[in-house]
């Protein structure tokens, strides 16, 4: 796969994974008006950041984040940027460890012999909290360190391709679902009734997961520091 498409292909991951995991939670949370609301909020301001983020590098000619701001701001602003970069990895890590608990279960009680993928829930049995270890631990040793220790971010786009691939699945999933339940139900919604459920959707406190859409767009750079030649014109 060429420079420009692994660099895309990874960038694409990067966002559509946050987003396939964390959209419905917050549509069935904040409505579908307001969800797209924040959604386009997010996206006009992180466009801004892109902007001048990349404007910023082609003048300075840096590639990363942490000279960019010794650039900008000196040793401390290059320090508090390199905190922030290493807390939102973590966030993300932890997050995505926190999925693999969730649907571990599933996948893994009928091979242990379970009849309900409950039953290996921490909830139900405070000994499963050994299997949910174990297979967080398995994740981690056999698939997140050999990814880890790629020396080269385009060979992870093999992956990122097979990623979204599945995402593309799961989305074709939901979207059938959604149909059949569409076609099946009777119900009649008035305009009224459709009226009222937007406002209350807009009374919604969104402080709480205005992250989940925020970090939605937050891979700004990565792809510049992939590529070896970039026309000033292109980016700018």
């Amino acid at each position: 796969m060429g420079t420009h498409a692994g660099s895309v292909m990874t960038l694409a991951n990067s966002i559509i994974g946050v987003s396939v995991l964390a959209m419905p939670f917050c549509f069935k949370q904040c409505g579908i008006v307001l969800s797209i609301v924040m959604l386009l909020v997010s996206s006009i301001v992180s466009r801004l950041a892109s902007h001048y983020l990349i404007k910023a590098a082609i003048m300075e000619k840096r590639r990363n984040f942490e000279m960019l701001a010794f650039r900008a701001f000196g040793p401390t602003g290059k320090l508090m940027v390199e905190l922030c970069v290493i807390g939102f990895m973590l966030g993300t890590c932890v997050a995505y460890f926190v999925v693999v608990g969730d649907l571990g279960p599933a996948i893994m009680a009928p091979i242990l012999g379970f009849q309900h993928p409950t039953a290996l829930r921490p909830s139900v049995l405070i000994g499963n909290v050994l299997i949910l270890l174990f297979i967080n631990l398995g994740v981690a040793v056999f698939v997140v360190l050999p990814l880890g220790l790629l020396r080269n971010v385009d060979s992870l786009s093999t992956v990122s391709a097979a990623s979204i691939a599945f995402y593309s699945c799961l989305v074709l999933k939901v979207g059938y679902t959604l149909l059949l339940a569409f076609t099946q139900s009777h119900a009649q919604v008035s305009v009224v009734q459709l009226t009222i459920v937007t406002l209350q959707a807009l009374a919604v406190d969104t402080s709480p997961l205005s992250p989940v859409h925020s970090c939605s767009f937050t891979e700004l750079i990565p792809v510049l520091s992939r590529q070896t030649s970039i026309c000033q014109r292109q980016v700018v």
